[in-house]
């Protein structure tokens, strides 16, 4: 019989490294630490489907973009990790594909927020509504 001792995340990612998972769980608080300066979002399906968006501060919104994206030039060497700190308005989706090839979940998960946002830094609930934004209800829910 073989014992094996696994670590396990505050997100539910299984580690063989005490170490690993340490490292992986402070990043996971970093990032959700700089994710609180955005309004939170609804846990529901309403919002996910339209049913209203979080209107964001532009300047919160490019300083919370800048200090994500500092912590991804920890682990992406990339330069459009670089030039979308450099010009805040480019397409979130550079940076989406990129940490989608590197899977860092807490990363991913909070770039997403950046992707569900139009151009006039309203956040949807999904991606297609930042797109389409008329095609969901101009109600703000925060």
């Amino acid at each position: 019989m073989e014992v094996i001792t696994k670590f396990r995340a505050i997100d539910g990612k299984e580690f063989v490294s005490e170490k690993e998972c340490i490292k992986y769980e402070a990043l996971i608080i970093s990032v959700n630490k700089i994710m609180d300066s955005l309004s939170k979002k609804p846990n529901d399906s309403s919002f996910l489907n339209g049913d209203g968006f979080l209107q964001h501060d532009e300047k919160v919104v490019t300083e919370t973009k800048t200090r994500i994206l500092e912590i991804c030039k920890v682990y992406i060497d990339h330069k459009w990790i670089q030039q979308t700190i450099d010009e805040p308005k480019n397409d979130p989706s550079w940076v989406s594909r990129i940490l989608g090839d590197y899977n860092i979940k807490p990363l991913s998960d909070a770039w997403y927020r950046f992707s569900c946002m139009d151009k006039t830094n309203r956040e949807w609930g999904q991606p297609y509504f930042a797109m389409n934004p008329k095609d969901g209800k101009q109600i703000q829910l925060n």
